[in-house]
């Protein structure tokens, strides 16, 4: 499968009653295709956020009292911190998390049938204000396709480089995800927030499919088992560490219980990352 990202299961397990799997981006010989593809994939979405972009300065201080020389002065500023060559982020910087938030997706895409719509993604439409704080609701939203069905995904994501097993990063991860389940208003408000903004083309059968599947969600809003049935719940890991493949060793999602999760449908995911990421991007790429 060329230029296309693929996935290796290295686990399988159940814990607690939860299914967790183990993945690893191939990155054999044969396969470099999907480093190229993965790193493809993270620039798209980067660019699309906007997070690096050429301001333009006299647009937003077309002012008749600020003079040209100092409008100048403004623009060099901006350029400066807007430009990645001088505003490099560490790899889980609060605005590069987006990115392990984006490298989720591209594995529930190809591994578990979710799809993403842009409009909704709150990554994507980051206003100014937004550019350098945490997106406020849960991380990731989008929808499963279950045969004739679906299900509505939301998807908690943290990342650690930490060595040890488990990491910090899992009791926060394991906290996020219970809130998740447990706000039945928060999971309401995720799931308008995308009725409203996926409007796409509804003569689409799919589209219409998922609006109607969405509206009978909010239908039967008053009936916590029904709401949680409807709903998959994805406590999502990334790791820089991948030696716990060797000794399949999933203390990191060992807390997962699904007595805390009775209603709803629950799976646990880690992807072991073995390259720095670091040094998959050329910085270059963002503002060309």
């Amino acid at each position: 499968m060329r230029n296309q990202a693929i996935f290796i299961n290295r686990i399988s397990d159940t814990i607690n009653g939860i299914e967790i799997n183990v993945y690893e981006l191939d990155e054999s010989n044969q396969s470099m295709d999907a480093v190229n593809y993965l790193e493809s994939y993270l620039m798209g979405k980067i660019k699309a956020m906007k997070m690096h972009q050429d301001f333009i300065v006299n647009d937003v201080f077309n002012v008749p009292i600020l003079e040209k020389e100092y409008i100048n002065r403004i623009n060099q500023e901006i350029q400066k911190v807007n430009t990645p060559a001088y505003s490099r982020l560490n790899w889980f910087d609060v605005r590069r998390s987006r990115v392990t938030e984006f490298m989720s997706q591209l594995l529930l895409e190809r591994e578990y049938q979710c799809t993403f719509f842009k409009e909704a993604d709150k990554r994507i439409n980051l206003s100014a204000y937004e550019a350098d704080k945490h997106v406020s609701g849960v991380d990731v939203t989008g929808i499963q396709e279950q045969g004739e069905g679906f299900k509505f995904v939301l998807c908690e994501v943290k990342a650690s480089k930490e060595k040890r097993i488990p990491c910090s990063s899992a009791n926060d991860l394991l906290s996020d995800i219970s809130s998740a389940y447990n706000n039945g208003k928060r999971v309401l408000r995720e799931i308008e927030s995308c009725y409203r903004k996926w409007g796409g083309d509804l003569e689409k059968r799919e589209v219409k499919n998922i609006r109607e599947f969405l509206n009978d969600i909010f239908r039967h809003s008053a009936s916590k088992r029904v709401k949680l049935e409807n709903i998959l719940f994805i406590p999502f890991l990334i790791r820089s560490t991948p030696e716990f493949i060797e000794f399949k060793n999933l203390e990191d999602l060992r807390e997962l219980n699904l007595e805390r999760f009775i209603e709803g449908d629950l799976k646990g995911i880690l992807w072991a990352i073995n390259f720095d990421m670091n040094r998959l991007f050329n910085y270059d790429k963002f503002t060309n």
